[in-house]
């Protein structure tokens, strides 16, 4: 038998790959000149919507083809989704410094050489002239590799986060392939109304052409950028990574400095996690999830008007001779979640009107086009959807002063009569213009049944679940004494668009009220409701994200869109509760009443 060929040992050590002007023959000449730079100064000091800039075939394109092949063959990674991401990540390169001299050579020379180019001297002197950031570190590094698959995305952020100074990102898809705006994945920039609140839709659009790379400033409250979701089955690979305050024994370190910028400067995220002030920023949310209406005084007993209006609505199995048995099962788990809640003829007039709606009428695809009734959530970095509320239409416009726009805002009255009838009044109007008035032999009521463009139904359905019969209902099924106020809203959340971010509510009864009429809806679109307990992951260094997405005790519910499933579930104030992103690959939008009522 012959024994196995011993492997021979390497005679080249890591450092003998950066060889003498190992940074220069790997960096385009044309982009150091004096008269490219200035040029890009300029640039960067005009662009819009913050201080930002790019760099076209920055480096050897042989060089980043090497690389791209050796993360192929070489680094493992991770699918990591939470709220507020879901992407395909490697390990901190900074660890590479790290890995032994076989491994470096072996495995991964060209990508040792262009960490080592990114953190040099040089390129970090070159970077910082162009953004005008001051110095930058070269030993607090931070990078990583990110395959972004058919479904991943990064949903709005600054990027604030500890000491970071600037923030960079190097495309590397495949070089033969000319990505497209419609392949997704592009970075997407958003101005902001004022310091801590982003703009509703993106203003800027960088497509990720490999050898380019993308840098801006980290600008606390202003620096709000994602990732689009990837659309196709191509993978969009980059490296990401940010360079740090100087730290202490570099040149251009400060003392305190770091921990002074680290005190001011939270991330928004985490700002709203904890209820931050800043700005105004907490009571500029709208819906205000703070804003809850009054409840007048009833009891829980049933009398025969309320038996009779359940008895319209609701599934028969599910009447008030059950309670006791569904208030028993509410108590085991402080939830309870209840299929076909509505009587089965109601919910097929509701399913059919919620589903021509959404095939005939075209959800906006931006702020400016949204109308009457609907509005849509504000601030961007903690949510995005549509709503209706039950007050009357606003819109958020530049023109007024935070203060302004809360006041009048919180001014609204909820009447839901009354917006039901302005809608019913614009529809009338409408088709009064366009000539399609009701046949003769047609009643009005059948004419809003068959009517394929408007949401009467669901909005009737509104003056049932404001009833102080359906608060009895519940406070009977929950056996809770009393509910103090209440918010309670229709959504509409858009595929491709729409999402709610993590964050804490009240002590409260919430429920919702499922009406999405498509089927075979799946975790991996997205659209699913959770909530979990608010237990970060130890040394987790990221305040934007919240919760690592393993299956743990953490979670108290975690819901797929479904037409006609109520989901009651008793809330403590430091729950997380989200809605994730809904990929542009779902069926339909997810709609749903959600409703809470304060404790």
């Amino acid at each position: 038998m012959t024994p196995p060929e011993k492997k021979q040992k390497l005679n080249v050590n890591k450092e003998d790959l950066l060889t003498d002007n190992y940074i220069l023959n790997n960096l385009n000449k044309d982009i150091l000149t004096s008269e490219f730079v200035d040029k890009k100064v300029k640039e960067i000091q005009e662009s819009t919507p913050y201080e930002w800039g790019f760099l076209d075939k920055p480096f050897n394109p042989v060089l980043l083809n090497n690389i791209r092949k050796e993360i192929e063959s070489n680094i493992s990674f991770t699918e990591k989704e939470t709220d507020i991401y879901r992407v395909n990540q490697s390990g901190d390169l900074a660890n590479l410094n790290k890995l032994s001299n076989e491994q470096i050579v072996e495995r991964l020379p060209n990508l040792y050489v262009l960490q080592n180019i990114i953190y040099s001297k040089y390129w970090r002197d070159y970077i910082s002239k162009l953004l005008n950031c001051g110095p930058l570190s070269a030993s607090k590094t931070d990078l990583s590799v990110n395959t972004y698959d058919k479904g991943c995305h990064l949903l709005i952020h600054d990027d604030v986060i500890s000491s970071r100074r600037v923030s960079f990102i190097l495309y590397l898809p495949d070089e033969s392939l000319d990505w497209k705006v419609s392949f997704g994945g592009n970075l997407k920039l958003y101005d902001s109304f004022t310091k801590n609140i982003p703009m509703s839709d993106a203003s800027k659009r960088f497509i990720p052409q490999f050898n380019s790379m993308a840098f801006f400033n980290v600008q606390p409250g202003y620096s709000f950028h994602e990732v689009e979701e990837v659309k196709v089955d191509k993978h969009r690979i980059s490296i990401q990574g940010w360079y740090h305050i100087p730290q202490e024994g570099e040149e251009g370190y400060i003392k305190g400095e770091e921990e002074e910028w680290i005190k001011q400067n939270n991330s928004t995220l985490k700002q709203l996690k904890s209820g931050s002030n800043e700005n105004n920023l907490k009571n500029f949310e709208f819906p205000n999830s703070n804003n809850y209406q009054n409840i007048d005084n009833f009891t829980s007993v049933l009398d025969e008007d309320d038996k009779k209006l359940l008895a319209q609505y609701i599934n028969p199995k599910y009447s008030i001779e059950n309670l006791a048995a569904l208030s028993e099962s509410f108590q085991a788990s402080n939830k309870l979640i209840l299929k076909n809640f509505l009587h089965e003829r109601y919910a097929q007039v509701l399913k059919k009107d919620i589903r021509q709606y959404e095939i005939n009428v075209d959800a906006p695809k931006d702020y400016k086009s949204i109308q009457h009734p609907w509005k849509c959530a504000w601030p961007t970095n903690k949510w995005r959807f549509l709503y209706i509320d039950g007050k009357k239409f606003f819109k958020i416009t530049k023109d007024k002063s935070i203060d302004e726009l809360i006041s009048e805002e919180k001014a609204l009255k909820v009447n839901w009569k009354e917006l039901s009838e302005d809608y019913q009044n614009e529809i009338n109007t409408m088709m009064e213009e366009e000539g399609c008035q009701s046949d003769a032999f047609i009643t009005d009521d059948d004419m809003d049944l068959a009517s394929e463009n408007n949401i009467i139904k669901l909005l009737e359905l509104m003056t049932f679940i404001q009833s102080s019969t359906f608060k009895k209902y519940l406070t009977l099924l929950s056996n809770i004494d009393s509910i103090k106020k209440e918010s309670i809203m229709i959504r509409r959340f858009r595929p491709g668009y729409d999402y709610t971010l993590a964050t804490t509510g009240n002590n409260s009864l919430d429920f919702n009220l499922g009406l999405t009429p498509t089927q075979n809806w799946d975790y991996k679109n997205g659209g699913y409701h959770l909530y979990m307990k608010n237990e970060e992951a130890e040394g987790e260094d990221d305040d934007a994200v919240y919760k690592k997405n393993e299956e743990d005790d953490g979670v108290l519910l975690n819901e797929v869109p479904e037409f006609n499933k109520l989901v009651i579930i008793k809330r403590s104030k430091m729950d997380l509760e989200f809605v994730k992103y809904l990929s542009s690959s779902c069926n339909g939008s997810r709609w749903d009443i959600q409703g809470s009522y304060l404790l």
